[in-house]
């Protein structure tokens, strides 16, 4: 049976950390564009799904091709989640943490829901996630067709989390975490941490 937990703790760490997906929604809702964000988050989304389905296309592949090797794709992801742990760490101790309102936002150009879309097909970053965590979920020789309608409702489900949470609690967000910039960063690099022991170890 797959196991979804190091999938779920990864994507929701990564997921609720700020960046440019949370600033775009923060400024929208404070600069009173709030029916932007139903739009907005449909285009994130979609987007997600899309690079999921994308990076399961991709491990099938791998899957076929690899064969008992493809297991090796586990600890390659594990390293990569330690990697961005190392990178948050670092991060959080410079003199100057970066604040969340001075995140950069990409210029409209269609709409919030193309905005929304641009965001994540514009981040190679959000394609490589994929294909690090999902050899963590997919057993050795099963297809990864088997585990996609799960990991579907599991992205649906925690990036509609994230943005309503970003949506409603906008003020009280922007002004907690540019104060506690090195806090976030830091507990987020401990919950990467374990979901990378939990894949090698599981």
């Amino acid at each position: 049976m797959p196991d979804y937990l190091p999938f779920i703790i990864a994507y929701a760490v990564t997921a609720f950390t700020p960046g440019v997906e949370a600033a775009t929604i923060v400024g929208a809702v404070l600069a009173g564009r709030r029916r932007d964000v139903v739009p907005l988050g449909a285009g994130l989304l979609l987007s997600k799904v899309l690079f999921l389905i994308i990076a399961l296309l991709g491990a099938t592949a791998l899957a076929a091709l690899l064969g008992p090797w493809f297991v090796l794709l586990r600890y390659a992801g594990a390293a990569w989640l330690v990697w961005l742990a190392f990178v948050r760490v670092r991060r959080s101790f410079r003199a100057a943490p970066p604040e969340l309102a001075a995140e950069k936002k990409p210029r409209r150009a269609g709409g919030p829901f193309l905005l929304g879309a641009a965001l994540t097909l514009g981040n190679p970053l959000a394609l490589t996630f994929y294909f690090a965590i999902l050899p963590s979920v997919i057993p050795v020789g099963a297809s990864p067709w088997n585990v996609a309608p799960v990991l579907i409702l599991l992205v649906v489900t925690i990036m509609g989390t994230v943005i309503a949470t970003y949506a409603l609690l906008a003020h009280l967000l922007l002004n907690m975490l540019s104060r506690h910039a090195r806090a976030t960063d830091l507990i987020a690099a401990g919950l990467l941490v374990i979901a990378a022991l939990m894949i090698v170890f599981s």
